[in-house]
């Protein structure tokens, strides 16, 4: 596995410590998607990212959903509300 931020490590070991099971790849691409693009991805989608064994696959995730204007519209609205715009 590649290297993983603090956040999603602490989550990670505090779910296990917890009882809890680990989320699928599928729905991690899930929460990507929704959490950057606002949108789900599709079926096809989902399929091709957890059949993928690169290491990077997710790093390249995020940079795609980034430059995505989806998440230019998402990411305004949040701000927007968080600053009462």
């Amino acid at each position: 596995m590649g290297r993983r931020n603090g956040i999603g490590h602490g989550c990670s070991r505090g779910a296990t410590t917890n009882g809890c099971a680990r989320r699928s790849k599928a729905d991690a691409q899930r929460t990507l998607d929704l959490d950057l693009a606002g949108l789900l991805p599709s079926s096809t989608t989902v399929r091709a990212f957890v059949a993928d064994s690169s290491p990077g696959k997710r790093a390249a995730l995020i940079d795609s959903l980034i430059a995505r204007p989806e998440f230019t519209a998402v990411w305004t609205m949040k701000w927007a509300e968080m600053l009462q715009i």
